[in-house]
């Protein structure tokens, strides 16, 4: 029952890979494993999409190799640094109970809080509307 209460839910996840890049050492497969599985139910039952987004992502730790290995697990590779377009988009396609998860460094985290707060906003008005 639970399963396909679920079945729909949907989830972005916006890495800043410049800012929070793999550690060194560390394999990529099993990076994007723990962020999916901190996502829980969506991962199993839903939809995720995952983007990893950098000002010149073969500069990034790993470069290429990494970048090859994130695109044939179906990571998209996004070159830029603002994502704020990306996550009013997304958000208004895939209404509640998606989840979105941002990846990025505090100080831009700061910066993009008042977006987070205008998307909380826009879907309890949402809510309030049906």
């Amino acid at each position: 029952m639970a399963t396909q209460q679920h079945r729909g839910e949907k989830a972005l996840v916006l890495w800043d890979i410049n800012n929070c890049p793999i550690p060194d050492g560390h394999d990529p497969f099993m990076v994007v494993h723990r962020i999916q599985t901190a996502l829980g139910l969506v991962r199993r039952c839903g939809e995720i999409s995952m983007s990893a987004i950098g000002n010149n992502l073969t500069k990034i730790p790993g470069g290429e190799d990494v970048m090859r290995k994130l695109s044939s697990i179906g990571i998209s590779l996004k070159n830029g640094h603002d994502y704020q377009e990306d996550l009013y988009d997304w958000a208004e396609k895939n209404p509640p109970p998606a989840t979105m998860m941002v990846i990025d460094g505090h100080e831009q985290l700061g910066w993009l809080a008042p977006t987070l707060c205008d998307l909380e906003h826009d879907v309890l008005t949402a809510r309030v509307k049906t």
